[in-house]
């Protein structure tokens, strides 16, 4: 740590400079940096120093600064509070800190607490460059603080202030020596601030240069402080830190400045008083918090915001519909060179494609909440009924808890046994040199386990009529979402394809709870689950309709999406020999000749990465939607409620900045398994937040259960002369997967 100075309006301000202690957030242009200042009437060394340490060990810089005025900064009057001259000061650090050697200027963010966490937002507007901003337990609101004051102290004691500080502000206009008050005092004296503990709070945290005393005059611009209006023109993430038992800072007013901020809020609320923040458990919450935030947002990949551009290829009437509808990945994939948010227009309604992971984090899961599904899921509906995939709040919630219990780890470790021995049936009767469809068997096989586990008293005939219905229904969602909604509901050969195939699943999913009412036993399987889940929010259970959704709902995403990418997985594994005999080296040490077992399907590291590359290579999930349910800002970009969002996980996954050569197929990139990370907001196969699949663990040791049973026997070898094409539908898949079986020595 090394003392700087800079200046001010022509006045010296000391600082002290942390560099970063690594280079994990260094980039060429150099690494990011942290302006920091304190609160009301408070130096540097009041307890920001563990926070500036922290920063510095996670690799960014920090620039810990004193006022004009204060601690060891030059400038008169000294002790004076006001947040122009603060404000003023905090703009002179920034070129400071972009003027630091070794920092990259475009990786600046702002750090405040208690009242120079409201200083930042205002600050940050009027510099428009910052990357971030932390603003902790902070004061956004005078007019709330008068209030406070107000409430704990009463008017007599806001009218004595009131006239110390016109004492003051008189003797400053003939020149004379300021009029001090002591910052901090016990309930009932003369001091600014006397709520209860206040005192004992600022001893806490305070250092040597504290002096607890002020510029009478500082009091009167209390009220015109109010930087929550600042907050809705915010140009950068911003995390509020919100001590909810706070007395000094009203934590309503934060929560209005975190309303008024939009998408552009993180929030982390801790249940303490205003100084708990500086020590001990909320310390350590608070600063891990921020460490978080800021390395996500000043790491050396980020893209700085651009203007939001329109996507190409736009036709009149049409808007985007035709890329979307004959290409979608390609298109989709292609649009990343376009920016962070770009604009799209489904027939003459705008929409935006967000292609930065923190932007479709926010939207996914912190502030999942305000937005509801969109476009995609409102024809989804349509095919799932209200079930998991298309039900929105508290509905969602509610049938989430009801349909939890049949995916939890233990039951689903229940189902391995059944997984293996459809596994084995379907490859047992394979023949040397036999041409196999491989898209073929792969639906058969995620079929047939699920008939097995959701429906497995149902005849065979039933798993046939689902098996021809469910790719035609499929074929046909991708077009009906693309189309204008006027037109889509057209009886065009695809749509009466689609709605006898949709007839068709709804009356074998009628017939099986008709089945399953009646009998009134419970069969040990997914379907008795359904029919008698009970919890307290619905104690009634669900109705007909409600079960009829949620099985549509599974054998969609079961069959569909796991069928589809155990498809794409062996035609990666085809073509990549090194990668084969890695699997197959893995899967007879672990597995040998026996059927697999769970506890065989931990230990196939590797072969858990070749399928996790191929989730982010192959992802079947082209598109998802958004709407949210009141106005927002993403980015900066003012998003009215209703207006359709889209995301793509397969071009999120193949975005060249988060995946170099992204088109290369590459398990060694899962070598640290951070595929497993929940935190990886880069990598999400299974979406996130409070919608991402229920059924990830029953998807992902389905598939490992196929494959290890699969090349435990056999090599599948792709054709030489046949090229592979993408059918489009919701859901991508090869046209035609035509290899060879070969038996393994």
């Amino acid at each position: 740590m090394e003392t700087i100075s800079f200046t001010s309006r022509g006045v010296r301000c000391e600082a002290w400079h942390l560099a970063a202690v690594d280079d994990r957030l260094t980039s060429a242009a150099g690494r990011p940096c942290v302006v920091m200042a304190h609160g009301f009437g408070a130096t540097r060394d009041a307890g920001l120093l563990p926070f500036a340490e922290r920063f510095a060990a996670a690799g960014l810089d920090a620039l810990v600064f004193d006022y004009r005025g204060y601690g060891t900064s030059a400038g008169r009057p000294r002790q004076h509070v006001s947040h122009l001259r603060h404000r003023q000061d905090f703009h002179a650090a920034l070129a400071a800190a972009r003027a630091l050697p070794g920092v990259d200027p475009t990786r600046i963010a702002l750090w405040g607490s208690s009242y120079s966490g409201g200083h930042v937002l205002p600050v940050a507007v009027r510099d428009g460059r910052v990357a971030a901003v932390v603003s902790q337990g902070a004061a956004v609101d005078g007019i709330a603080a008068l209030r406070r004051i107000l409430a704990h102290a009463g008017p007599r004691h806001l009218l004595r202030l009131t006239a110390h500080g016109l004492y003051d502000a008189a003797r400053a206009l003939v020149g004379a020596a300021p009029h001090h008050i002591p910052v901090v005092g016990p309930p009932g004296t003369l001091a600014a601030i006397t709520a209860p503990g206040a005192e004992a709070g600022y001893r806490s945290i305070t250092g040597p240069t504290f002096r607890n005393q002020m510029c009478a005059r500082g009091v009167l611009s209390i009220a015109l402080n109010r930087p929550v209006r600042a907050a809705g023109a915010l140009p950068a993430p911003t995390l509020f830190v919100v001590a909810e038992d706070d007395d000094l800072a009203p934590p309503d007013a934060v929560r209005a400045a975190v309303r008024a901020a939009g998408v552009l809020a993180e929030v982390l609320t801790l249940p303490c008083g205003h100084f708990a923040i500086y020590s001990g458990l909320e310390f350590e919450r608070s600063v891990a918090a921020q460490v978080d935030f800021l390395s996500r947002r000043l790491r050396p990949d980020r893209r700085p915001s651009r203007p939001v551009r329109t996507a190409p290829r736009r036709l009149p009437v049409l808007g985007h519909v035709v890329p979307l509808g004959v290409k979608p990945l390609e298109f989709l994939t292609g649009l990343r060179a376009h920016g962070d948010i770009v604009k799209l227009y489904l027939g003459g309604s705008p929409a935006y494609l967000l292609n930065d992971p923190d932007l479709i984090h926010r939207v996914f899961v912190t502030d999942a909440a305000r937005y509801h599904k969109g476009r995609l899921f409102d024809v989804l509906r349509a095919i799932m009924g209200n079930g998991l995939t298309g039900s929105e709040d508290p509905f969602h919630r509610r049938q989430r808890a009801l349909v939890r219990p049949a995916f939890t780890r233990d039951r689903v470790r229940g189902y391995v046994d059944a997984m293996s021995a459809t596994a084995v049936e379907l490859t047992g009767g394979w023949r040397p040199g036999q041409a196999l469809d491989v898209d073929g068997f792969t639906h058969d096989y995620t079929l047939g386990v699920l008939m097995r586990t959701l429906l497995p008293t149902q005849p065979g005939a039933v798993g046939r009529e689902l098996g021809e219905a469910l790719p035609v229904m499929m074929r046909e969602v991708l077009r009906q979402v693309a189309l204008p909604s006027a037109v889509a509901d057209w009886p065009t050969p695809g749509r009466r394809r689609y709605e006898r195939a949709r007839a068709v699943i709804h009356r074998v999913a009628d017939e099986v709870i008709a089945a399953y009412r009646a009998d009134g036993a419970d069969r040990g399987d997914v379907i008795s689950m359904l029919v008698s889940a009970r919890d307290e929010d619905a104690p009634e259970g669900m109705t007909d309709p409600q079960v009829r959704d949620e099985i549509v709902t599974m054998l969609i995403a079961a069959v569909d999406n796991a069928g589809v990418t155990l498809s794409w997985f062996f035609h990666h594994l085809g073509r990549h020999p090194e990668v084969e005999r890695r699997v197959h080296e893995e899967v007879d040490r672990v597995v040998g000749d026996r059927p697999v077992a769970h506890d065989d399907l931990v230990a196939l590291r590797y072969t858990g990465r070749a399928l996790a590359e191929t989730l982010r290579l192959s992802n079947p999930t082209p598109i998802l939607s958004r709407r949210p349910t009141s106005d927002v800002v993403l980015d900066g970009l003012p998003v009215p409620a209703g207006t359709e969002l889209m995301i793509s996980i397969a071009a999120l996954h193949r975005d060249p900045v988060l995946y170099p050569d992204p088109m290369r197929f590459d398990p060694d990139r899962w070598a640290d398994d951070r595929h497993h990370d929940p935190a990886n907001r880069a990598y999400l196969p299974f979406g996130a937040g409070p919608r991402g699949c229920v059924g990830q663990d029953f998807a992902w040791l389905g598939m490992l259960t196929a494959i290890a049973t699969t090349v435990a026997r056999w090599r599948l070898v792709p054709d030489p002369e046949h090229r592979v094409k993408v059918k489009q539908s919701v859901i991508p898949r090869p046209d035609r997967l035509p290899m060879t079986v070969h038996p393994r020595p």
